[in-house]
């Protein structure tokens, strides 16, 4: 992570990064603790990522984004990534110059296209992230039956009773009840 303090949404105003040196060398401290993880038996990948390409202190924001993922990859992250490309022919970019593997996160924002998982592994994607996709969902559900129950109708899209009643977790939490009674 190569933000300054405090991090924010890659999309949020005022986005910044720290240097060069200084993100590589939070990457190489990460690496130095996968490392340490790995010799007790523990699996542990390192992600490289870089906000650069939105960040308000850096001029060339794509190329600076490409030029610390390389660097990412020369000092041994699993996997890099950079926050925000613009098009579809940005997502490639990095693929292009990359030899690990990559990870693309998905937004629906204007003005930047939302591909899907066949789209970004034809680009050379190996991960592909919706980090927002199901909150926009969300909300968008809530809207339309707030909007509904405002106007005196019943939203329709709903899901049964049985189907809820398991989603949220009542079985297990009867389980665990019944496994652990309260026989003061």
């Amino acid at each position: 992570e190569d933000q300054t303090f405090p991090k924010r949404c890659t999309f949020a105003k005022g986005l910044q990064v720290v240097s060069r040196a200084q993100a590589v060398t939070r990457l190489k401290a990460a690496l130095e603790a996968r490392d340490r993880a790995r010799q007790r038996g523990q699996d542990l990948l390192v992600i490289g990522r870089t906000d650069c390409r939105m960040a308000t202190n850096v001029d060339d924001g794509l190329e600076e984004a490409l030029w610390r993922c390389k660097a990412f990859e020369d000092a041994g992250a699993d996997i890099v990534y950079f926050e925000g490309p613009q098009s579809a022919q940005e997502m490639e970019s990095l693929n292009s110059s990359i030899g690990v593997p990559t990870m693309l996160a998905q937004v629906e924002r204007p003005g930047t296209p939302v591909l899907s998982p066949a789209e970004c592994e034809s680009l050379g994607y190996n991960i592909v992230l919706f980090g927002l996709t199901l909150l926009n969902v969300k909300v968008a559900a809530t809207k339309a039956a707030l909007a509904s129950l405002k106007s005196g109708v019943h939203p329709r899209q709903l899901v049964g009773f049985d189907e809820l009643y398991e989603t949220v977790g009542f079985p297990e939490y009867y389980e665990t009840e019944r496994r652990f009674p309260d026989d003061e």
